[in-house]
């Protein structure tokens, strides 16, 4: 049975892309409004566990809870307006504005038609402005920089105004500054939405609620920041590479 007190739950869950699984026997729960962060080196798991919790990739085995339901029995529609996945590649497609890219968050909302309604364009130019993005609105997505993109594509993900937001490595490309101003602005207007994050800046995630530590196929750790240092041997060589002395 699932806990009433966390928002999306793997149970028993197994991830991979084939027969074989990666991980295994995976449990794990976000409350409602908190940010749960993976960090861990390439090829750990941490792509693969965020795209099975968002449903991208379907589960070798267990099941991902949200809100208490099998997301295997919700519609696709259904998915969709609960949940939003930004990952920092996508095909980039020529004669594509920038707010047409970001305006794909609310077809969810918008029908077969995909025509989007007055509310519709202020959420889309909203949320281009939070993420600073906003004098991008009428530049060819495939002709801005790698930073630029990843803004759009937040801005994708928060325009669809998500129960549950999912972010793959979203701030690999921004420098420190704009980075810092975009977590501050998620913290700011997005408090209530929970988070799940894959990072590779340990400088960032240290206000996290949990940091999950994945190596080698396995959890290697699960805690705050503090805690880790103190108790994951592998959390902390990451800090010690990126930050030097830690506390």
């Amino acid at each position: 049975m699932s806990d009433p007190k966390f928002y999306c739950r793997a149970e028993d869950l197994a991830i991979g892309y084939g027969k074989t699984p990666l991980m295994e026997h995976i449990g794990l729960g976000v409350g409602k409004g908190t940010i749960l962060t993976l960090i861990g080196p390439n090829g750990a798991g941490k792509s693969t566990l965020l795209k099975t919790l968002a449903a991208q990739l379907a589960p070798p085995g267990g099941a991902v809870l949200l809100d208490g339901k099998d997301l295997a029995d919700c519609s696709g529609p259904e998915r969709a307006r609960k949940m939003a996945l930004m990952v920092p590649h996508t095909r980039r497609t020529e004669l594509t504005t920038c707010f047409e890219m970001a305006s794909a968050g609310r077809y969810p909302y918008t029908g077969r038609l995909g025509i989007l309604s007055d509310v519709d364009r202020q959420q889309v130019h909203d949320a281009l402005c939070l993420v600073r993005a906003e004098e991008l609105e009428d530049r060819d997505f495939a002709r801005i920089s790698d930073g630029q993109r990843q803004r759009v594509l937040l801005a994708r993900a928060l325009a669809a105004d998500p129960e549950i937001l999912l972010l793959d490595d979203s701030s690999s490309a921004l420098d420190y500054k704009t980075d810092a101003a975009l977590r501050r602005a998620l913290a700011r207007d997005f408090a209530d939405t929970t988070k799940i994050i894959v990072a590779q800046r340990v400088s960032s995630i240290q206000n996290a609620d949990r940091i999950l530590v994945l190596e080698d196929g396995r959890a290697a750790g699960l805690g705050t920041h503090s805690e880790l240092l103190r108790s994951c041997e592998s959390y902390r060589e990451i800090a010690q590479v990126q930050m030097g002395e830690v506390e």
